[in-house]
Order: structure tokens, then C-alpha cells, then sequence
């Protein structure tokens, strides 16, 4: 008898503490998608000041962006959807600081500055973009891994093939996104050109060559043909 009490005693005591358990990962959840909204909210607020006035203004609230989504996503860290949204609020951010900063063409700290920034990009959007399939931010992860090529080829960094294979990656993403526009398949096809060429690698040009071929002759941009014809001479596309 006093068994069957102990035992009925230590399941009550159980399901009791799972009560409080499961409510405060409901308020956990809560709090992270007011965290989400917020971040959110902060993001249109700073697309909606003047570019031509408040560049800067700009810059500085997606730096906040970037620090205050990198710090939630921490806290959020058990929570694994709401840490991946706020990684990707991160990603924003630092994206968009870099497009607003503008250093000029000689401010070398200003242009590393930037490449850091970038490359934040990168490395937060490729992984949440490859856990879905390619849906989310595309435009912004092709934007910085083709201004990272570009970095690389400039600065000699070791980092370039890496850029280069992601920029293919996300123009991958963009032609999945967009089948039927002839402009990302141009853009994919300029991206096969040079890594191919960089890494040595026949079946990507082969495959550029194909893309290629298939564009009517008015889509055909100049930029294109220049890689099509400076790979099939054996010179370097970029």
C-alpha cells in the first residue's frame, strides 16, 4: 500500500514538473518571435530613411541590426528555428552596413571593414539557405558572395575560391528561385565561367557553355561572351 502511494506520489510529483516546464518554453517561444518581430520592425525602419541624406543613419541601424539579432540568437540558442531566423536578421544586417558604408576606392581598412562584413553574410545565410532547400535569402547571399569575388581578386585573398564556389551556390539559388528569367541564368552561367577556370574544373565550364548556348542571342550580354570566349582561348575569364 504505501508502495502503490510512493509510486503514485513520484508520477504527481513528475507531471507537476513538467507543467512549469512546458510553460516556460512556451513564454521561451514567445519571447523569441517578439525578438524576431522587433529586429524586423528595425530593419523596415531603416529602409524607410533617405538614402540620398541619411546613408550613414542607415548604415548605423543595420550595424545595431547585426549586434542586437547576434546577441538574441545567442540567447536564443536552445530554441533552434529562432536562433536560425535571428542568425539570418544578423546576415541582414551585416549585409546591408556593408552596402551603406561605401569607402572609397583607397580607404583599404574601410574596404576590409566591408569584406568582414560580407563574409558575416555568407557564413550565416549559406547554412540557413542549404537547411531549406534554397527559400530565403537568396538575393542578399549572391550579393555579397559576388562582391566577395570581387574583394578577393583585388586584395589576393586566400579566402577567393571559397567566395567563388559560394557564388555560384547562390546564383544556383537564384535560378531555382527565378526559372524563368534569362538574367540570373546569364549571372550563373558568368559564375561557372570563373570558378571553373579558378579551380580547374571542365564539367562546370561545360555546364556554362550550355547555359550558354541556350540564351536567346539578345540576352547574350557582352560581359558573358567575354568569359565564353576568353575560357574557350585558354586565358582567364576575370
Amino acid at each position: 500500500m504505501r508502495t502503490g502511494m510512493a509510486a503514485a506520489l513520484l508520477v504527481a510529483g513528475t507531471v507537476g514538473a513538467a507543467a512549469p516546464n512546458a510553460m516556460a518554453m512556451q513564454v521561451e517561444s514567445a519571447a523569441g518571435e517578439a525578438e524576431i518581430e522587433a529586429i524586423g520592425q528595425m530593419v523596415s525602419d531603416a529602409f524607410d530613411l533617405d538614402y540620398s541624406t541619411q546613408k550613414d543613419a542607415i548604415r548605423d541601424a543595420f550595424i545595431q541590426i547585426e549586434a542586437r539579432a547576434k546577441a538574441s540568437a545567442v540567447r536564443f540558442a536552445s530554441d533552434p528555428e529562432t536562433s536560425l531566423k535571428l542568425r539570418e536578421l544578423q546576415a541582414i544586417g551585416a549585409f546591408y552596413a556593408a552596402q551603406h558604408n561605401d569607402p572609397d576606392y583607397g580607404d583599404v581598412a574601410g574596404q576590409q571593414q566591408e569584406i568582414a562584413w560580407l563574409d558575416e553574410t555568407v557564413r550565416l545565410l549559406g547554412p540557413a539557405l542549404a537547411a531549406r532547400g534554397g527559400d530565403g535569402d537568396h538575393y542578399e547571399f549572391r550579393g555579397a558572395a559576388g562582391q566577395l569575388f570581387d574583394h578577393g581578386l583585388r586584395f589576393d585573398d586566400p579566402r577567393l575560391a571559397e567566395w567563388s564556389a559560394m557564388r555560384v551556390q547562390a546564383n544556383r539559388y537564384r535560378v531555382k528561385a527565378i526559372p524563368d528569367d534569362w538574367f540570373e541564368k546569364v549571372l550563373l552561367a558568368e559564375a561557372l565561367y570563373d570558378h571553373g577556370w579558378m579551380t580547374r574544373d571542365q564539367a562546370l565550364i561545360d555546364e556554362a557553355n550550355r547555359i550558354a548556348a541556350s540564351l536567346p542571342v539578345d540576352e547574350l550580354r557582352g560581359s558573358l561572351r567575354r568569359k565564353r570566349d576568353a575560357v574557350a582561348a585558354g586565358e582567364a575569364p576575370y
